[in-house]
């Protein structure tokens, strides 16, 4: 295994925002086929290049893009939920619970394996990596469909780790995030409606 991927992997543990799983989950629950679409915008955040996450989020990228796809609109639906998530649930459950920002996302992704069986992870050859890099040329950015895999990769450990993990770590997020742990599931279910 490369060792530079293992290392990004266990970083990007700590910088993560909206779980992956969390993404997963409300993409496949809108379309199964929004699965990889709803990871992608992350990318770059979990493997140096923030910057191109950030791009990934806007709608300057979902308009680049062209034809709407499944993969671009998992990633729309990623963008809506980050804004649903970070403005309403995260924020009361972090001031409820007196939690990080870090802890309620973990939490909510192991809430999720654990609890609703949300155990798969995406199938990265269904990102439309060549297509994506194509239009991050189009806004003035360049990056490799490498690099995109890379940080691709990354994601995909990061929720084997999560997935070998949940067990050992599920007792103790359920009793320092008890609001987190009563509301999460309802939180979800609201956005799924709302980006649905």
């Amino acid at each position: 295994m490369n060792r530079q991927i293992l290392l990004l992997t266990f970083l990007a543990l700590l910088t993560i925002g909206a779980g992956p799983k969390t993404h997963q989950y409300v993409g496949e629950s809108v379309s199964r086929s929004y699965s990889c679409g709803a990871i992608f915008p992350d990318w770059g955040t979990v493997s140096g290049y923030g910057e191109l996450s950030v791009v990934a989020h806007s709608e300057a990228f979902r308009e680049a893009y062209g034809s709407p796809d499944a993969f671009i609109r998992g990633v729309a639906v990623h963008a809506a939920t980050d804004i649903l998530w970070d403005s309403g649930f995260k924020a009361e459950a972090m001031a409820q619970d007196e939690a990080s920002e870090l802890d309620v996302e973990m939490a909510v992704d192991i809430f999720l394996i654990i609890e609703h069986g949300a155990r798969r992870s995406f199938d990265s050859s269904t990102c439309q990596v060549d297509k994506a890099v194509r239009t991050y040329g189009a806004l003035g950015h360049d990056v490799t469909g490498q690099q995109i895999n890379d940080g691709l990769a990354v994601l995909q450990r990061i929720m084997l780790l999560e997935r070998i993990g949940a067990w050992f770590v599920y007792p103790d997020f359920v009793s320092r995030l008890p609001w987190t742990h009563a509301n999460y599931y309802s939180a979800i279910r609201s956005i799924i409606n709302e980006v649905g």
